[in-house]
């Protein structure tokens, strides 16, 4: 059962280890040697995804270390959750309103398509994400429901545009959050 993975750079000093579920440590300079790009042929993705844009969530050293040590992801988070009172946290973020974040430093997108798939990430500890409004310029767009792909359709403007999202669960509207979008004519 695979329970790590380790990556070295050319010169063997920086280094980046993650276990299944994403959660990561790295050397000073080991999160530059992960990053992916969704496989797109009409730019509907606006670029690469950095490990290092997803940090604050996902860069748990004591994880890594515990994984290595019990051989077992699922068994360490539990270890950990046990001994360090998470589950209390937990439970308190479990009343908090839906949230969610985009992968991108700056959250800049420029495209010449005249939509892009938006993607976005949940903020683990949450209630539920029942939809996330979109506003556009100052402009309703309609809802978008989740589906289980983490991917918003979103029509994009000659121009600069500004795009407002606003998750909503069960106990309100949670915080907005902005993004820059710039639409470029093409050939």
């Amino acid at each position: 059962k695979k329970y790590a993975s380790l990556l070295f750079d050319s010169s063997g000093r920086e280094w980046i280890i993650w276990t299944p579920s994403g959660y990561y440590d790295a050397s000073s300079a080991g999160e530059k040697l992960l990053s992916w790009m969704p496989a797109s042929a009409e730019e509907q993705f606006p670029g690469t995804f950095y490990i290092s844009s997803f940090r604050r969530h996902f860069r748990r050293p004591e994880l890594v270390d515990a994984a290595i040590l019990c051989r077992d992801e699922a068994e360490a988070l539990k270890r950990l959750k046990a001994s360090s009172g998470i589950i209390n946290e937990a439970k308190r973020k479990n009343s908090l309103p839906a949230a969610v974040r985009l992968p991108f430093p700056g959250d800049f997108f420029t495209t010449k398509a005249p939509e892009i798939r938006l993607l976005f990430f949940l903020i683990a500890g949450r209630l539920p994400l029942k939809k996330i409004q979109l506003v556009l310029n100052g402009k309703s767009l309609q809802d978008y429901i989740p589906d289980g792909k983490d991917l918003i359709p979103v029509p994009v403007q000659i121009g600069d545009s500004i795009l407002e999202l606003i998750p909503v669960s069960s106990a309100g509207e949670g915080e907005k959050i902005t993004c820059r979008l710039r639409r470029i004519s093409g050939l």
